[in-house]
């Protein structure tokens, strides 16, 4: 009976699920600059420090929209908040989480990565959420 290939990895986007196949690293290389963060699961159900991440992505945001680095999104009143980007953000990451469970139940801890880009000043956000599992912890 042929092998049955895993899915390296779930991309969700704005809470879509979209096609990938590209290691984090290679995600961010490929994908629009803007503020990321990476973080992992423990224990399966929770994301080590979620809140740290969100207040990462929100201040992170304002400040590239501030240097000019980043233009500024329609809705950076909600992105650079981070009480009001929470909410999103933690659906984001729990509908990306879901998807990489069903499809890898035996995968283990997670590594999420997650990228907030716009395609122009005044456009609207993209949240990507990248899961792959963890992995090894180096020697």
């Amino acid at each position: 009976m042929p092998e049955v290939e895993q899915v390296p990895c779930v991309l969700v986007c704005n809470g879509e699920e979209k096609p990938c196949e590209l290691q984090s690293e290679q995600f961010l290389l490929k994908y629009p600059r803007g503020p990321y963060t990476t973080a992992r699961t423990h224990r399966l159900t929770s994301v080590f420090e979620f809140d740290f991440h969100n207040r990462r992505i929100a201040e992170s945001t304002r400040l590239m929209v501030e240097a000019g680095t980043l233009p500024r999104p329609s809705d950076l009143p909600l992105l650079a908040d981070p009480a009001a980007l929470r909410a999103p953000y933690l659906d984001a990451t729990r509908r990306a989480v879901a998807l990489f469970r069903a499809l890898r139940p035996d995968s283990g801890e997670m590594k999420l990565t997650t990228l907030l880009n716009v395609d122009g000043p005044g456009a609207a956000h993209q949240l990507y959420v990248h899961v792959q599992p963890l992995g090894d912890r180096p020697a």
